[in-house]
């Protein structure tokens, strides 16, 4: 199942695949056709009567995936959950909200090394390696008329050295800071929807 975030709502790309949720504000559609899928998101992304879209059909969730996809202009970044030597997570506050380190990926460049790029630019914070690759998320968000679908690489990463992060202003970031598991709640309560899933599986590890 792929999930999709539009104003904080999810489109769950389920294809082929049984769906078990549902409740009575969910829209389904059930199509392989990117027109039909376009027109569905238009009315659900509008809407306050619904905050799920759930799309099936008779393609692989990939593949249905990918129709979708296809209705919107693709933009990747990455990014990086870093912990440090006290069981601390890195987080950023931009826009009225905490964060995680990330960034657009230049041309030429491999998502790992964006990623670890990223957070040394917008934190200050050099991490020492990457230990996993996580999830990727998606969102998408209107610039300039255009509807842009952001796929967003995420990489758990460590950091050993005694540092203490400095924002980078200049990209709007008011703070940068180390947050132990038992703030992680504030962030939670503070942050993007698309992000969730990531922090709470992430914060385990603290």
């Amino acid at each position: 199942m792929y999930e999709v975030f539009v104003n904080e709502k999810p489109v769950k790309i389920f294809g082929n695949t049984p769906v078990y949720e549902t409740t009575a504000k969910t829209m389904f559609l059930e199509t392989s056709e990117v027109k039909k899928m376009m027109n569905f998101f238009s009315e659900f992304s509008g809407s306050d009567d619904f905050d799920t879209l759930i799309l099936t059909g008779i393609d692989s969730p990939e593949k249905q995936f990918r129709t979708f996809a296809s209705g919107f202009r693709m933009l990747e970044a990455a990014g990086g959950f870093v912990t440090n030597g006290k069981h601390e997570a890195l987080f950023i506050y931009r826009f009225g909200r905490w964060d995680l380190p990330k960034g657009k990926i230049e041309s030429g460049e491999h998502p790992r090394e964006a990623a670890l790029r990223e957070v040394a630019e917008e934190t200050g914070i050099p991490a020492d390696r990457i230990v996993a690759e996580l999830n990727p998320t998606y969102h998408i968000y209107d610039h300039k008329g255009k509807l842009i679908l952001k796929k967003t690489y995420w990489y758990r990463m460590q950091y050993t050295g005694s540092l203490s992060p400095v924002p980078q202003s200049d990209e709007g970031i008011d703070e940068a800071r180390w947050v132990a598991a038992s703030g992680v709640g504030q962030i939670l309560g503070n942050t993007y929807a698309s992000l969730h899933r990531l922090i709470m599986s992430e914060s385990a590890f603290l």
